[in-house]
């Protein structure tokens, strides 16, 4: 092999991986601003209305798992958190009755479109619902974007609302595909106390009937 050869080997080497570089740079950069489209394709099913797609983009296993855990801290805050991940997990309590309920694409289309669901209700009392969920355009999704962030590699917090009246939503990837890209679906909704604590009275109604 004479030296020319040897040169065009190292430059198409050298090329080859900085063409990689490159890749993974978009790749990782695509990444870190896809929980903002994962958002965006949830309010524009939720203005669309179709049950379809608004189940299309949540990921109800982790979603009755972050609502659960937030009701049964709040129920029995004595309990361990190993005992509340057994009753998660197991359905040692009649949570999952509750959550069937709760946890349904007609409930959650109203909560994050700033409406209280019926399940949620309390005799007697005034409660605030959810901020909506609002991403209509670039400068939405700007904005949305400036306030919101990554908890951790595979979960991202965007929160929503006005100052003083916020909440957070958690989205975790689903998928990849060459069409869709990253796919972030809603796996968490942070429920004010007002709220969770309307949840918990909803829930200690079933568990006394049960």
């Amino acid at each position: 092999m004479t030296r020319a050869s040897i040169a065009e080997q190292r430059r198409r080497g050298h090329w080859a991986w900085r063409g990689l570089a490159v890749l993974l740079f978009w790749l990782a950069l695509f990444y870190y601003v896809s929980p903002i489209f994962g958002a965006a394709r949830l309010a524009d099913a939720l203005r669309s209305g179709d049950p379809a797609r608004i189940a299309d983009s949540i990921d109800f296993r982790s979603l009755r798992r972050s609502v659960a855990r937030q009701v049964l801290t709040e129920a029995d805050s004595a309990a361990t958190g190993v005992q509340r991940n057994f009753a998660i997990q197991v359905g040692t309590r009649p949570v999952a009755t509750w959550l069937d309920s709760m946890l349904t694409v007609d409930t959650i289309s109203q909560l994050l479109a700033g409406k209280l669901p019926p399940v949620l209700e309390v005799a007697g009392k005034t409660l605030t619902p959810l901020p909506p969920l609002e991403v209509d355009g670039m400068a939405d999704m700007a904005r949305l974007w400036w306030r919101s962030g990554f908890l951790s590699f595979s979960e991202y917090r965007a929160v929503i609302g006005a100052d003083g009246v916020q909440t957070g939503l958690r989205f975790r990837p689903a998928s990849f595909s060459a069409t869709r890209g990253f796919v972030w679906r809603l796996a968490g909704i942070e429920l004010p106390r007002p709220l969770l604590e309307a949840a918990v009275q909803h829930w200690r109604q079933v568990e006394a009937a049960s």
